[in-house]
């Protein structure tokens, strides 16, 4: 029996932190291991007249890392299953949309028989901030409220990432 736990930090502080059980779902060569909400955090992005359409988002999260580790329930064991690559850390891939926004971040498992890529989306969204004087700019913040991690092969002609390959993965890493 496994849970799994997620750390938010920026520049180093922890921001956000939530425990999750598996809720796995395959979608097409991903297996998606979880797509959780976590505890909001908000970010100060300002704008001064700017559109958040034109916001750099991408500098808004530099310094942003994510960090996942699976626990043994039965042996407490645990092992780090996700660390952010440091050019996503430097300058993640940011995508904003009137429906959905999120950063993400990759990370490649490799040696030891594993050869396997993870992938987070944290999702965000926009909040007007409250301003002393109408006449002012809006101001805005960014909540951070969900998350969700999957797992896939690098190689395009490879197989689909499944289950049975997530307990391999989990074995290897010593956690089963």
């Amino acid at each position: 029996s496994l849970s799994f736990v997620v750390h938010i930090t920026q520049n180093s502080n922890l921001v956000s932190s939530a425990t999750f059980s598996l809720r796995m779902a395959q979608e097409g060569m991903f297996l998606y291991l979880c797509d959780v909400e976590v505890p909001r955090f908000l970010v100060h992005v300002g704008c001064g007249g700017e559109s958040l359409a034109e916001k750099d988002f991408a500098t808004v999260f530099a310094g942003f890392c994510i960090t996942v580790f699976a626990v043994n329930k039965v042996t407490s064991k645990s092992s780090m299953v996700f660390k952010s690559h440091q050019s996503h850390v430097s300058r993640p891939p940011v995508h904003y949309g009137e429906d959905i926004s999120y950063f993400s971040h990759s990370c490649w498992l490799s040696g030891n028989g594993a050869n396997v890529v993870g992938g987070v989306r944290v999702f965000f969204k926009p909040e007007r901030r409250e301003v002393p004087n109408p006449a002012m700019d809006p101001e805005y913040d960014v909540a951070i409220y969900r998350f969700s991690l999957k797992f896939w092969y690098p190689d395009a002609t490879a197989e689909r990432f499944e289950s049975k390959d997530l307990e391999t993965l989990l074995s290897m890493l010593g956690v089963l």
